[in-house]
């Protein structure tokens, strides 16, 4: 199993870690947590080539008690799985500041650089503004990545702690951006003006 790109290994890692607070607004043991758990298992794993260090790491995080005594409040497996979801952003981002800190920059990206495509603003990044409609989204990034380009949708990119603002200014290093408006942004437009 080869490692995959930085940007994609970000993107993986990102994906997983910005969906931990909706799992913490939900009760524990809901099958939305469970495919969580798998899907970031799975992800770790593809992402650092099988090592066994990193997805080991994820595996030890408790998100229930370790013993379960007749009267425990529900409260208290609540409480282990909110800590658990807190101790898995807290590993997954020091995931991803390990790979942004010490992965080499992608063998792909630096083809585009030497293969003499040019870009007006020297990067190949394109933001990628849009609103609920996935597949449109996922298509023009295919695209995107297809001209050698790199899509920037910024929901995919770590918070890492950060504002949207800070994330967006951390990610503005693009002169081009693609804007998606399909007919369901196309309603909410006319029902904000109504």
């Amino acid at each position: 199993m080869a490692r995959p790109t930085k940007a994609k290994a970000m993107e993986r890692l990102g994906s997983v870690l910005n969906k931990i607070p909706e799992l913490q607004r939900l009760q524990r043991d809901t099958p939305s947590f469970e495919r969580w758990r798998r899907n970031a298992a799975v992800a770790i794993t593809n992402t650092f080539d099988g090592e066994s260090g990193h997805i080991a790491e994820f595996k030890n995080i408790q998100f229930s008690l370790p013993l379960y005594v007749s009267g425990t409040p529900e409260s208290e497996f609540q409480a282990v799985y909110l800590r658990g979801l807190e101790s898995a952003a807290s590993v997954l981002e020091s995931m991803l500041e390990e790979i942004e800190e010490y992965w080499e920059e992608d063998e792909e990206s630096s083809e585009v650089a030497d293969s003499g495509v040019e870009t007006l603003s020297g990067t190949n990044k394109v933001f990628v503004i849009h609103g609920h409609d996935e597949s449109a989204r996922e298509t023009v990034a295919r695209f995107l990545e297809k001209m050698r380009l790199e899509p920037v949708i910024l929901h995919e990119r770590p918070n890492i702690g950060r504002t949207i603002i800070e994330k967006f200014e951390d990610y503005a290093d693009v002169k081009f951006a693609v804007v998606l408006l399909t007919p369901d942004d196309a309603e909410a437009l006319e029902a904000c003006r109504a």
